[in-house]
């Protein structure tokens, strides 16, 4: 997102806002912040993993080692590869 901003910027554009739909909790709003971006989220990935646990769509176990991966994955991964990972990883449980 970041970088999509700067683009805008590069060609005249003002990029103060952005809707993201799923905050992983992962620090990018913090990061779009510093960057002067004010991120507003429709949701994020704690609320939607206790929607989908009180659903029985997830178990409590696998509710907890999906909250355990965004809390821990945030330096081993990049960007597109950790919500790539995330998207899968919901996708299957999901359908």
């Amino acid at each position: 997102m970041l970088e999509t901003a700067e683009l805008l910027r590069s060609h005249g554009l003002v990029v103060d806002t952005a809707l993201v739909f799923l905050d992983r909790e992962q620090g990018g709003k913090k990061n779009l912040a510093k960057c002067g971006v004010n991120a507003h989220c429709v949701t994020n990935i704690g609320s939607l993993v206790r929607v989908l646990k009180d659903a029985g769509r997830l178990s409590g176990e696998l509710s907890q080692r999906l909250i355990s991966f965004t809390n821990n994955v945030k330096s081993s991964m990049e960007g597109e590869e950790k919500c790539l990972f995330i998207f899968d990883f919901l996708n299957s449980v999901l359908f």
